[in-house]
C-alpha cells in the first residue's frame, strides 16, 4: 500500500510539473509543431509568405497560448495579400497579448482592404494611442479620414505628420491644398513652405495667395472660400474646389454664386490629384437650379447650366440658357466666345464663325480672340485657307513678339503640310520663350511627322518635364505612348 501511495504521489508530481511546463511554454514540443515551424522557414526562403502564414498558424494551433505565433501568422498573411486571414490571426493574437505597432498598422490596412474603414481607423488609433504618433499610422489614418469625408480629422493628422516630417515638401503642399478648401487663411504657411523647398509648388502657392488676399477685402469668409475654390479649380483640383464651394454654401446658404460653382465642380468629380470623399454627391444639376432660384439673374448659374446641357448633348437648352445670360450682360465677350463654341459644337459652323468675327470686331486690340477663331477653323477643318490662314499671317506679322501668335501660325502650316515653314515659326516662338509648352509640343509633332523620332522624343519629353500636369504635358505623353514606345 505504501509503495502504491508513493507511485501515485510521483505520478501526481510529474503531472503537476508537466502542467507547469505547459503554462510556462516549456513543455516538450511535439514533432508536428517543429515540422510546422520548419515548413514556415522553408516557405519564407522560397519567397512564399502565404505558405509561411499557414505553417505558422498550424504551429499556433498546436500551442494556442503563443500569441506571438498568431501575430506572426497574421503579418505573413497580410504580406501575402490575404486580408481576411490576416485579420483573423491578428485578432486571435490581440485576444491574449498586445499587438506590436507594426501589427496594428497591418491590421488597419487589412480592414481597409476588406472595406471596413471604421475597423481600420480603430486599429490605427490603437497604434497611435499605444505607441505614439508615427508617420506610417498618421498617413494611413489621414487618408481614410479623407475617404470618409472627415476633413477636420484628416487635417489634424496631416498637421501632426508635418511636424514629424518637416522637410517633406510634398506633404506640406498636400496639407496646404487641403486647408485651402477648408481654412484658406491657414493654408498659406504650408504652401509657402512647400514652395521654398521645391519650386514646382510655387505657382499653386502664388495663385492661392493671390485669390485669398483679394478676397480678404470683402471681409466675408464665404467669399474667401469661393475665391480659394476658384483658384483650386484653375489648378485642376476640382475635388478640393468642390469642398471649398460646399463650405461657402454652408456658411451662407443664400449665396447663389457658391451654389453655381458647386454645381459646376460636381460635374468634374474625380478630377485632381488629391484623394477626397468617395461619396456620390450628384451631377450638379440640383445645385445649379438652386443657384438660379436664389438669384435668377446670376451669370455664373446661367453659364454653368448652359455648360451642363451642352456636355449632355442638349444644345438647344444650352443655347437658350446662354442667350439668357448674354441678355443679362450683353457686353460680356467671354459669354459671346462661349456662345460661338456652343454653336460650333451644335454643328452651326457658319454662325459660330460670325460670332467669333463679331467678338474680334468688338475687341480689335486683343489678339487672343483672333487666335480663338483660327483654332476653331483648325479644330473643325473649316475655312482654313479662307479664314484661318490670312488671320494667322496677320497675327504673326502684327504681334511677332508674342510666341502664341507664332505658334498659331505654325499650326496652320502644319495643317497645310508645310512642315519646314512651321518649324521656323516654332523655333522663333521658343527663342522668345523657351518654356512656352504649346510651341514645344507642336515642334515635337513636326519632328514626328517628319519621321525624326529622336528629336520628337526630345521635344515631347521636355514638354513633360517643363510643364508637369499641364494639358500639353498630357498630350505629349499620349504621343510618346502611341508613336514612340
Amino acid at each position: 500500500m505504501k509503495k502504491r501511495r508513493i507511485e501515485i504521489d510521483i505520478a501526481s508530481r510529474l503531472l503537476l510539473l508537466f502542467v507547469c511546463l505547459l503554462v510556462l511554454g516549456l513543455a516538450p514540443r511535439p514533432h508536428a509543431f517543429d515540422q510546422a515551424l520548419h515548413q514556415a522557414t522553408r516557405a519564407l526562403a522560397d519567397g512564399s509568405p502565404l505558405r509561411a502564414s499557414r505553417a505558422v498558424a498550424q504551429a499556433a494551433r498546436l500551442a494556442p497560448w503563443r500569441a506571438d505565433l498568431w501575430e506572426q501568422a497574421g503579418l505573413y498573411a497580410f504580406q501575402a495579400g490575404e486580408a481576411q486571414a490576416a485579420i483573423g490571426y491578428l485578432q486571435r493574437a490581440a485576444a491574449s497579448s498586445s499587438l506590436s505597432e507594426a501589427s496594428l498598422i497591418a491590421l488597419g490596412q487589412a480592414h481597409r482592404q476588406s472595406g471596413d474603414l471604421p475597423a481600420a481607423l480603430a486599429a490605427w488609433g490603437q497604434a497611435i494611442d499605444r505607441y505614439g504618433p508615427s508617420a506610417q499610422a498618421l498617413e494611413h489614418r489621414s487618408q481614410a479620414y479623407l475617404e470618409q469625408g472627415d476633413y477636420p480629422a484628416a487635417l489634424a493628422d496631416l498637421k501632426a505628420l508635418a511636424e514629424l516630417q518637416s522637410g517633406d515638401a510634398a506633404l506640406h503642399y498636400r496639407l496646404g491644398m487641403l486647408l485651402a478648401a477648408q481654412d484658406p487663411a491657414a493654408a498659406q504657411a504650408y504652401l509657402d513652405q512647400s514652395a521654398r523647398m521645391d519650386a514646382r509648388y510655387q505657382p499653386a502657392a502664388v495663385g492661392i495667395r493671390r485669390a485669398v488676399l483679394s478676397a480678404r477685402f470683402a471681409g466675408e469668409p464665404a467669399y474667401t472660400l469661393l475665391a480659394a475654390g476658384r483658384a483650386l479649380a484653375g489648378l485642376g483640383e476640382w475635388g478640393l474646389a468642390a469642398q471649398a464651394f460646399q463650405q461657402a454654401a454652408t456658411l451662407r446658404p443664400g449665396y447663389a454664386e457658391a451654389w453655381a460653382y458647386l454645381g459646376e465642380a460636381r460635374q468634374h468629380a474625380g478630377q485632381g490629384t488629391f484623394l477626397v470623399s468617395k461619396t456620390n454627391p450628384g451631377d450638379g444639376l440640383t445645385e445649379l437650379r438652386k443657384a438660379l432660384e436664389l438669384d435668377p439673374e446670376s451669370l455664373s448659374a446661367h453659364t454653368f447650366l448652359a455648360l451642363y446641357y451642352a456636355r449632355r448633348g442638349g444644345f438647344d437648352l444650352a443655347l437658350e440658357t446662354l442667350r439668357q445670360a448674354i441678355a443679362l450682360d450683353p457686353g460680356n465677350l467671354a459669354l459671346q466666345v462661349q456662345l460661338a463654341g456652343l454653336l460650333a459644337a451644335s454643328g452651326d459652323l457658319y454662325q459660330a464663325r460670325e460670332t467669333y468675327l463679331q467678338v474680334i470686331q468688338d475687341a480689335p486690340q486683343d489678339p487672343a480672340y483672333a487666335r480663338l477663331l483660327v483654332q476653331f477653323c483648325l479644330d473643325y477643318d473649316f475655312e482654313v485657307d479662307q479664314t484661318a490662314l490670312p488671320l494667322a499671317r496677320r497675327l504673326a506679322g502684327q504681334y511677332a513678339g508674342d510666341p502664341a501668335n507664332l505658334d498659331v501660325m505654325a499650326q496652320v502650316l502644319i495643317h497645310q503640310s508645310d512642315l519646314e515653314s512651321a518649324k521656323r515659326f516654332l523655333t522663333r516662338a521658343l527663342a522668345l520663350d523657351s518654356g512656352y509648352a504649346p510651341a514645344r509640343l507642336h515642334l515635337g509633332q513636326v519632328y514626328l511627322l517628319q519621321g525624326n523620332r529622336a528629336r520628337a522624343l526630345q521635344q515631347l519629353s521636355q514638354v513633360i518635364s517643363q510643364s508637369p500636369g499641364s494639358p500639353e504635358a498630357a498630350q505629349a505623353q499620349r504621343l510618346i505612348d502611341d508613336y514612340l514606345p
